[in-house]
């Protein structure tokens, strides 16, 4: 259980479309499509990892990760047409409290923005509300930094480079989040 982000950061790095920075060993996104016959829906995982290595619980420095995903249904279940989730797995443990949990997200240069999470209790992951509408902000900005608490290593800023990264392009057409241009009235 201590070793959930780290495993999970292992795991994701075995997905089909993985970009890595070419300057370093730092992985940047990955992209993923899985169709479920079973309950007929379609899931689509972005992953993004932070530009910044952090202080670690498990290791010396790691990367913070950014997983988003998107499900779509083919037939609404139970009136739904999907679900969105946007979740932070920091590289050490976040701070929690039982009555609510906060992170500062900062858009570009825009002013930054208290975002309510849910975490387990061990604090190895924050899923964010409202995961549709932070993740039609990913195709909108160009950087995201998310500041967070964490247990052993205090206050920490994860940065991620969201400009040029067709694994987000791709994500936001196949979740239907895409802008579409405007329309013109007669």
């Amino acid at each position: 259980l201590l070793l959930a982000p780290l495993l999970l950061l292992l795991v994701s790095c075995s997905n089909n479309n993985v970009n890595q920075s070419k300057a370093s060993d730092i992985l940047t996104s990955s992209f993923s499509e899985k169709i479920d016959d079973f309950d007929n829906s379609t899931t689509w995982k972005l992953r993004l990892w932070s530009e910044n290595k952090l202080p670690s619980d498990v290791v010396k420095e790691g990367q913070a990760l950014i997983s988003v995903t998107c499900t779509k249904y083919a037939q609404p279940k139970n009136f739904s047409s999907g679900y969105y989730v946007f979740s932070l797995i920091p590289s050490s443990y976040l701070k929690t409290s039982y009555v609510a949990n906060y992170a500062d997200m900062k858009w570009d240069e825009n002013q930054s923005e208290s975002k309510e999470f849910s975490s387990d209790f061990s604090g190895s992951f924050a899923n964010f509300s409202y995961a549709g509408d932070l993740i039609k902000k990913l195709g909108k900005h160009s950087t995201l930094k998310i500041r967070y608490s964490t247990v052993k290593n205090g206050e920490q800023i994860a940065e991620f480079n969201l400009s040029g990264d067709d694994n987000i392009s791709k994500l936001l057409e196949k979740c239907e989040l895409k802008k579409k241009g405007r329309q013109k009235t007669p």
